[in-house]
């Protein structure tokens, strides 16, 4: 298994924990994994809201990917603690 498939169940596994914005984002990336593209116009909004800055390209949506594949993790550490 790969690490980003790894990261796409940690991330499903704690989508409850996550603010409404990133819930919808984090659901969008989990179905659409791997990126192939920038967000659509209404995820792109979500994350801007979520994470406060400028989501308009692939690279920006691969970064807020890895903001909420850290966050899951995060969840998933203090879960074992």
């Amino acid at each position: 298994m790969t690490t980003s498939i790894r990261s796409i169940e940690l991330l499903q596994a704690h989508l409850h924990l996550l603010s409404p914005d990133k819930q919808a984002v984090a659901r969008y990336v989990c179905a659409n994994w791997p990126l192939k593209d920038r967000f659509p116009q209404g995820v792109a909004r979500r994350a801007a809201s979520a994470y406060g800055f400028s989501v308009g390209s692939l690279a920006s949506a691969e970064r807020v990917a890895r903001e909420l594949f850290l966050e899951a993790a995060s969840f998933a550490r203090s879960r074992l603690r």
